[in-house]
């Protein structure tokens, strides 16, 4: 595995939820709202082409972001240094626009719903902290949205523009999900969890999140932002499910299942396949079915899914448009 995708794997720990024995053969049982199915054949989907977005000529491309109105999207790459950088790819324009320049490396970028600015984290000042570029058409530095002390990644804004949530690990050493105002800077807790989004059109957020017991895979909860209920929507018994992303209508979630090599390291690799279900935690449909490895998945409004996947040694962003009922 690439030594950058190495370090963020660690950085966000995405891939187990606590410590355990090592999962067996890859048989699952899928927790729906109030109810236990036991494992069956996921149903299939159609989908319309599979298209390499990003990939230069040498480093990793991974973190897609975007933009609003289909015209591209911002991705973290190493392709000019040997840190990751944020860089803007437009098929109608030849070449990728560097964003972001410096010490550290700046990963998971979010485009705001207007698509005139980007969010992100970066260690450029030691911790791992959110960042804004207030105008992506211009030329303005990246102003700093959290404070030092508390490593800070993957922020999403929400439908309006006007909130961002990201996860923040407390002193404990716990993930946990916050929410920021952009209007006036106050803070939200919401609780622990990690890969946090908004839903296009509600007051929920979904976020992958380890049990606090001898369970090690992660799995897709829902949180209500208004009285606080939270649903488990899908989880496995030996893998994990995580980097949950919400469909343009907020009908469908879309996410990569995790889980352990078969090789004699017995690590963990950084993806799996691609799945989606409904925002009740049903339908549950494989999207993809390779021998690479596949991960964070993120619904354009477009409705193109884009992910990040390995082919031989390189990594890079690719994209797919589900038909779904």
């Amino acid at each position: 595995m690439h030594r950058r995708t190495t370090l963020l794997l660690i950085a966000a720990a995405v891939l187990w939820g606590g410590l355990g024995c090592a999962g067996g053969p890859f048989h699952t049982i899928f927790r729906g709202p109030g109810e236990s199915i036991p494992a069956q054949d996921p149903r299939s989907v159609a989908y319309i082409g599979l298209t390499r977005v990003a990939g230069g000529a040498v480093g990793d491309d991974l973190f897609p972001a975007p933009l609003p109105d289909g015209t591209g999207v911002v991705f973290s790459s190493d392709r000019h240094s040997r840190e990751l950088k944020l860089y803007l790819e437009e098929p109608r324009r030849a070449g990728a626009l560097r964003l972001t320049h410096g010490a550290g490396d700046d990963v998971h970028p979010a485009v705001s719903p207007d698509g005139s600015s980007v969010v992100f984290a970066s260690n450029r000042d030691g911790d791992w902290r959110i960042y804004r570029i207030a105008d992506l058409a211009g030329s303005a530095p990246p102003q700093a949205l959290t404070e030092p002390g508390a490593d800070a990644l993957h922020p999403a804004f929400d439908a309006d523009g006007k909130r961002i949530c990201y996860m923040r690990r407390s002193p404990r050493g716990v993930w946990e999900v916050w929410v920021l105002s952009l209007v006036d800077s106050t803070e939200r807790f919401i609780g622990s969890g990690l890969f946090p989004e908004f839903h296009p059109t509600k007051e929920r957020i979904v976020v992958q999140r380890a049990r606090d017991r001898d369970d090690r895979w992660y799995s897709i909860h829902l949180i209500d932002l208004e009285d606080g209920r939270e649903r488990e929507l899908v989880a496995g018994a030996d893998w994990g499910a995580v980097n949950p992303s919400f469909s343009p209508d907020g009908r469908w979630i879309v996410f990569n299942s995790v889980r352990e090599r078969s090789d004699d390291d017995a690590r963990p690799d950084h993806g799996d396949d691609l799945w989606c279900m409904t925002e009740d935690g049903r339908q549950l449909t494989r999207l993809t079915e390779t021998a690479r490895s596949e991960w964070n998945p993120v619904w354009a409004k477009d409705g193109q899914v884009y992910f990040t996947a390995t082919q031989g040694e390189r990594v890079g962003i690719w994209r797919v448009t589900p038909r779904l009922p």
